[in-house]
């Protein structure tokens, strides 16, 4: 195992170092969340608990784990993913595909040209 640098050592095996760190995690997760999603605060805090208390860890993250599946944001997003999964579930049937013989392309520029392109050299006229 590769020896700590005096850097890493100062910062992960002291208490003004580790609360260094734990502060610029909170920067990073707030400026990426907004605040608005506690999951992630939650997170840090089972983590440091665990550091802290590895005999009782799984206990305060099982508590951890409840309080957060009960926030509206929990059922906003089990909300979204399951609204997503319905609509990857279509029933169009195998006769809903039509093939295609013409396309229209709107705009000409590098994305509209490179979709007249690409879809020329299949054959099919645009």
């Amino acid at each position: 195992r590769k020896a700590k640098t005096f850097v890493n050592r100062l910062l992960e095996d002291t208490s003004i170092g580790r609360k260094v760190i734990w502060n610029q995690i909170d920067k990073m997760v707030a400026k990426n969340t907004n605040g608005k999603y506690p999951a992630p605060y939650g997170i840090i805090q089972c983590v440091q608990y665990g550091l802290e208390n590895p005999a009782s860890r799984y206990e305060n993250e099982r508590k951890q784990f409840a309080r957060l599946a009960a926030t509206p944001e929990s059922e906003a997003l089990i909300g979204i993913f399951d609204g997503m999964t319905q609509m990857k579930k279509h029933n169009f049937g195998a006769d809903a595909a039509r093939p295609v013989n013409q396309v229209a392309v709107m705009g000409a520029g590098l994305m509209g040209a490179g979709i007249a392109q690409v879809t020329a050299e299949k054959g099919i006229h645009v």
